[in-house]
C-alpha cells in the first residue's frame, strides 16, 4: 500500500512539473517557405522561412535574431553560410484583411467610435502587397471590395461612410457575404478576419439558432484558412454585451484571436496595437545553406523542413515547427557529381590518408616476412 502511495505521489509530482511546461509554451507557425532557386550551387541554397513566434497568452513575441534559430531539413542540420532576420513587414509575403462590423443607427460614431479607430489602423497598413475589404451590416449585410491597403481607398470610404435607419443588426447577415469576400482575394500568404461585435441584434435570443449558425460559420472560415481576430465591443461594458461567448466561441475553435473592449479608448488599442501586432509582428528568416555532400537532396519528393527556436541559451530542446516542402533541383560542382557519397575532405581519399595506409601496409609485409624467417630458422 505505501508502495502505491509512492507512486501515486510520483505521478502527481511529475505531472506538476508538465503542466507548466505545456501551458507555457510558446508557439511557432510557419505560413510560407520560399526554396532555392533551380539549378543553383547546392553550396549556396538561399531560404527564406516566414514563420510567427507567439507565447502562451496568443502574443507576439519580440526580439528575435538569427541566432536564436536553426533550421533542420530531412532531419539534418547542413552548415549556414550566412543567416539574417528581416522583419514580416519587409518582405514580399502579402497579407489580406477583412473587417467585419455594425453600421445601425444605434452604432453612430459619437458613441461607438467604430471607423475613427479602423481608419487608424489602415494608416498604419501602409504596404501595397496587402489587400483589404469591409463587410457592414444592419438587417443585411454588404461588403465594400477588395483594395490595396497603400492606396487607402478603404480608409477614404470609411471616412465617407454613414449609419443607416436600420435599429436591429443582424451579424448573421454577414457570414455569407464575408466567405464569399474570402473566396475572391488573391495574392496573399494569410487571410485574417477582423470582428467587431457586441452580439446583440437578431437571432442571438433564440441560443440554438445561433450556435448552428456560428457552427457553419466556423466549418467555412476553416476551409478557407481565415484566421479570426474577434473583438467584443460595447462602449456601455459587460453588462450591454450578455452574448459574447458566442463570439468567443468563433475564436477559440479557430485558434483565433479574442478581446473584450469596454470602452472606446480600449477598443483604440486593441485595433492600433493588438491587432497590429497579431498580422505583422512576425518574422522572415533568410539564410543560406551549405547542402553540397552529405546534406544533398535529391529532387523530386517532398521534405521536412524543422525550424528551431531558442531563446534561452540553456534550453536543449527549444521550440519546434515543421512543414514539408519541394526540394528543387541543385546543382552540384562535378567532383560531387562524380562522387555523390563522398566528401573531398574525407581521410579516406586524402594524400596524405594514402601515404599512411601505404606505410601501414609496408609494416605489415616486413613483419610477415620476419615472421616466415624466424620459422625457418
Amino acid at each position: 500500500m505505501q508502495r502505491v502511495c509512492h507512486w501515486i505521489k510520483s505521478i502527481v509530482f511529475l505531472m506538476v512539473l508538465l503542466i507548466p511546461s505545456m501551458v507555457w509554451a510558446n508557439t511557432i507557425s510557419i505560413f510560407d517557405v520560399e526554396t532555392p532557386q533551380a539549378q543553383t550551387p547546392s553550396q549556396a541554397a538561399e531560404l527564406s522561412v516566414y514563420f510567427g513566434y507567439e507565447s502562451s497568452a496568443k502574443m507576439p513575441i519580440k526580439g528575435l535574431t538569427a541566432d536564436n534559430c536553426s533550421i533542420l531539413i530531412d532531419g539534418k542540420m547542413p552548415e549556414v553560410v550566412q543567416s539574417k532576420m528581416v522583419p514580416f513587414v519587409e518582405g514580399d509575403k502579402g497579407v489580406g484583411v477583412l473587417f467585419v462590423f455594425p453600421i445601425s443607427k444605434n452604432y453612430s460614431e459619437d458613441s461607438f467610435g467604430i471607423r475613427s479607430h479602423l481608419k487608424g489602423l489602415l494608416q498604419k497598413m501602409d504596404r501595397r502587397i496587402d489587400q483589404v475589404n469591409a463587410v457592414t451590416y444592419d438587417r443585411f449585410s454588404q461588403p465594400q471590395g477588395w483594395t490595396t491597403a497603400g492606396s487607402q481607398e478603404l480608409f477614404n470610404h470609411l471616412s465617407s461612410m454613414s449609419n443607416t435607419d436600420d435599429i436591429e443588426p443582424n451579424l448573421f447577415s454577414s457570414f455569407v457575404t464575408s466567405i464569399s469576400a474570402f473566396d475572391t482575394v488573391k495574392g496573399v500568404s494569410q487571410k485574417y478576419l477582423v470582428l467587431i461585435s457586441d452580439a446583440e441584434g437578431a437571432h442571438f435570443s433564440d441560443v440554438e439558432r445561433a450556435n448552428t449558425l456560428i457552427s457553419a460559420y466556423i466549418d467555412q472560415l476553416k476551409k478557407s484558412q481565415v484566421i479570426p481576430i474577434i473583438i467584443a465591443y460595447s462602449p456601455d461594458g459587460l453588462p450591454a454585451m450578455t452574448n459574447i461567448f458566442h463570439l468567443k466561441r468563433i475564436a477559440s475553435e479557430l485558434n483565433g484571436y479574442y478581446f473584450i473592449a469596454e470602452s472606446e479608448s480600449t477598443l483604440q488599442r486593441i485595433l492600433q496595437m493588438d491587432v497590429y501586432n497579431v498580422i505583422y509582428s512576425k518574422y522572415l528568416l533568410k539564410t543560406t545553406l551549405d547542402m553540397s555532400g552529405d546534406n544533398y537532396l535529391p529532387t523530386g519528393r517532398n521534405y521536412p523542413l524543422e525550424l528551431v527556436v531558442k531563446t534561452n541559451p540553456n534550453d536543449e530542446n527549444g521550440d519546434h515547427a515543421s512543414v514539408k516542402i519541394d526540394w528543387p533541383d541543385l546543382t552540384n560542382s562535378p567532383f560531387d557529381q562524380s562522387l555523390p557519397s563522398l566528401n573531398i575532405t574525407d581521410e579516406s581519399i586524402s594524400t596524405w590518408g594514402i601515404i599512411k595506409y601505404f606505410i601501414v601496409f609496408l609494416l605489415g609485409l616486413f613483419a610477415g616476412m620476419g615472421i616466415m624467417l624466424a620459422k625457418k630458422s
